[in-house]
């Protein structure tokens, strides 16, 4: 009907209206990781390319950074609205149309809902703050936050970006923890026990028919030889190496850890 039509017609403009928000906001998650990182460099590569000298002096191409200044202002300010930004990570995916979303369906598998670039953004946004200061940050991460984040992380069997920003994360709660941090310690074995994460990234990369179709095995095979070398450094007392040295399935898994270790050293055939 003409009625019908009418509100087809004016629904249009504001789905586009919806569409550009989700553009600029996302752009503007993006612009802000990216001062904040760069406002922890004291220098950074010159954009403007310098007269040819010599290979040597062409590396070099760096200035001051100008944001290098107001970096303690920039992260006090994110310091206070961190657990703002966690609850957001965790909330809407920022998606159009979502309260009637349903499955969505790609090229060979299903998810109940898209991982966007909002909650994306939102993640590495976080990960940049935690970088810079993990001891004062990685505390104010709830228990809640870690099981979703690890949800996700086998949820999305194919979100490589997914897969790479929770591997950063992951790495920085390791790091932090060899340093004799009880509450990073604390943290790093609640996800990898309670959350389930060692379990799983087991699962995922001895299972021959999961890994045949995930692309996560790459980046569980990274964080597996972190552990290794952290078990390494830290020594016996550690958490870390009395949780692993109890662990069957971890135990059981070494050689092929080996195995698979050295392979990424090997040429392609």
């Amino acid at each position: 009907t003409a009625a019908s039509d009418g509100k087809r017609g004016a629904a249009a403009p504001k789905d586009q209206a919806s569409d550009v928000h989700s553009l600029q906001r996302d752009a503007a998650l993006d612009t802000l990781r990216c001062i904040i990182d760069l406002s922890t460099k004291k220098q950074v590569q010159n954009t403007e390319p310098r007269e040819y000298t010599s290979f040597a002096d062409m590396q070099n191409n760096v200035v001051e950074c100008q944001l290098a200044p107001i970096s303690e202002r920039l992260h006090s300010l994110l310091d206070t609205s961190f657990e703002t930004l966690c609850r957001a990570m965790l909330g809407s995916t920022g998606c159009s149309g979502e309260s009637s979303m349903q499955d969505v369906k790609h090229s060979i598998y299903v998810v109940k809902e898209p991982f966007s670039n909002y909650r994306l953004e939102l993640i590495k946004l976080v990960i940049v703050c935690v970088t810079h200061k993990p001891k004062t940050l990685l505390s104010k991460i709830p228990e809640t936050h870690w099981q979703q984040l690890v949800r996700w992380f086998h949820e999305y069997p194919h979100c490589n970006l997914y897969h790479s920003a929770f591997r950063e994360l992951f790495t920085v709660l390791l790091r932090t923890s060899g340093a004799n941090e009880g509450t990073a310690s604390e943290s790093l074995l609640y996800v990898l026990d309670k959350c389930g994460l060692l379990a799983e990234m087991l699962r995922h990369f001895t299972d021959d028919k999961v890994r045949s179709r995930e692309s996560v095995a790459g980046h569980v095979l990274m964080m597996f030889c972190a552990m290794r070398l952290q078990v390494q450094a830290v020594g016996p007392t550690h958490p870390l190496t009395e949780f692993l040295g109890g662990h069957e399935g971890w135990q059981a898994f070494q050689p092929t850890l080996a195995r698979e270790a050295h392979r990424l050293g090997q040429p392609w055939p």
